[in-house]
């Protein structure tokens, strides 16, 4: 190396990463991991050395959230979902017999009960805004997609019976969607 020549001068590690888990849902699933890295702080010079990005001279990886999920989890986020139920027919059951041919969907059906059950729902001020936890929609799909139900905090019109029915049954009578009337998603709220 001649004297002009400097290897790179590496920064301080960063703070650890989020984990990628929160926990685990069985003891025997991988566990979470999070990462940190280490950027350039003065490049090389010549034909200076720096590590590679990847290396572990700049990346290090540790394992997080290792502990299995409690009981009972309650989804906080504050965040509009919508959920997409396949009523294509492709999730037919193929053993049983015709009567269990809906089994599939209408497990289906019965996750998206539970997910908004075990949901805090959304509080909704005079102004329409909504704030602290979820609110949800459902739209079945099929050869198109239709609305059954537009973003709510009412788990009770989310989860309502004849909403499964029409889902169960493709149809759908309230007329133009709600998403088309009131904008899919209100600003400031994430869509997953």
């Amino acid at each position: 190396m001649d004297s002009c020549d400097k290897d790179c001068v590496l920064s301080d590690w960063t703070a650890w990463g989020p984990c990628s888990k929160s926990c685990l849902g069985k003891s025997t699933w991988k566990v979470g991991t999070q990462s940190r890295t280490k950027s350039i702080k003065e490049p090389t010079v010549g034909a200076g050395f720096c590590p590679e990005p990847h290396t572990e001279m700049r990346f290090e990886r540790q394992n997080c959230n290792t502990f299995i999920c409690p009981k009972g989890i309650e989804c906080v986020s504050d965040l509009d979902v919508v959920l997409v139920h396949d009523g294509s027919g492709s999730l037919w059951y193929r053993w049983g017999g015709r009567p269990l041919w809906d089994r599939n969907f209408k497990l289906s059906t019965g996750l998206t009960a539970n997910l908004i059950k075990d949901s805090k729902m959304a509080k909704v001020d005079a102004n329409g805004r909504p704030s602290d936890g979820l609110r949800y929609g459902v739209v079945l799909y099929s050869f198109s997609a239709r609305v059954i139900q537009g973003i709510t905090h009412d788990a009770k019109k989310v989860g309502r019976q004849d909403q499964r029915d029409e889902v169960a049954n493709g149809r759908n009578d309230d007329g133009p969607s709600p998403f088309e009337s009131q904008g899919t998603v209100p600003l400031g709220r994430r869509l997953w």
